[in-house]
């Protein structure tokens, strides 16, 4: 006998469910690591200094945005990109990022107006 009122089915609502899940799976393989890295230094295991600096605390949280978003949006890119710099600069000696960041942001801000999506309705915001 069939069932008289059958579950609909909709794709786009699995679609969304999937995503979902890669996101809490993502989220939750960071925090494993954070929390199994937290473990090790309170036992005592050897570890890098720079591991638990504040900007390797940007990184994470760029890492984090990344899954978050399913790696499509790129607004990601900024804190992992300034927790480098800024890290590089605590442990290799003798670099400095300043002379290099205003031709990085204009080379930055060249290359986001070439390639960036046109939104919905022909109007490109420019």
């Amino acid at each position: 006998m069939e069932n008289p009122n059958p579950t609909p089915h909709f794709p786009e609502t699995e679609k969304w469910q999937q995503r979902d899940r890669r996101r809490r799976i993502g989220g939750g393989i960071i925090l494993l690591i954070i929390g199994g890295l937290l473990f090790a230094k309170v036992a005592g295991v050897v570890m890098p200094a720079w591991l638990f600096t504040w900007p390797m605390i940007l990184i994470a949280i760029g890492v984090f945005a990344a899954f978050k978003k399913g790696f499509s949006d790129m607004g990601w890119l900024f804190p992992i990109a300034v927790g480098l710099v800024f890290l590089a600069q605590n442990e290799i000696e003798g670099f400095s990022p300043w002379p290099y960041l205003w031709p990085v942001i204009l080379i930055i801000i060249g290359l986001g107006m070439m390639f960036r999506r046109k939104r919905r309705g022909g109007c490109d915001g420019w």
